[in-house]
């Protein structure tokens, strides 16, 4: 659910087993506030580089030069590998079921049904204030 604030950013509200927390989206950053009034901030630099990462979960995975990768699509029963990996950027896409993302977080949301605050929060990738 997505409301406006007064400045007209959206904000979107989530309920965690813990604690309530607020998520404030912005055209430049991401940041949330939790019950007990601390901040935190996505801090995009503290993700893994796609070439540390897609190793260690995607089976079969090749690279083909410096910035492309293939493996198998873990979205899909695959027997041969259709699963293409930028190494530079982290986006995939799977040439076979279609299914594709823009960068390890989204690869993260996609293979574990999680929303974007656990991704972030299984990255490590919060800069708290």
């Amino acid at each position: 659910m997505m409301s406006k604030n007064k400045k007209g950013l959206g904000t979107i509200n989530t309920q965690s087993l813990k604690n309530h927390t607020q998520v404030h989206v912005t055209s430049k950053r991401l940041s949330t506030r939790l019950s007990n009034e601390k901040q935190r901030r996505f801090n995009r630099n503290k993700l893994p580089k796609p070439l540390e990462y897609y190793p260690r979960v995607l089976r079969e995975f090749r690279q083909r030069n410096n910035n492309q990768a293939i493996a198998l699509c873990p979205f899909h029963s695959d027997k041969k590998p259709s699963l293409s990996v930028d190494l530079i950027r982290g986006a995939f896409f799977c040439f076979s079921c279609r299914k594709g993302g823009g960068g390890l977080i989204d690869f993260y949301i996609l293979t574990t049904g999680r929303d974007f605050v656990k991704a972030v929060d299984y990255f490590e990738a919060w800069d708290h204030e």
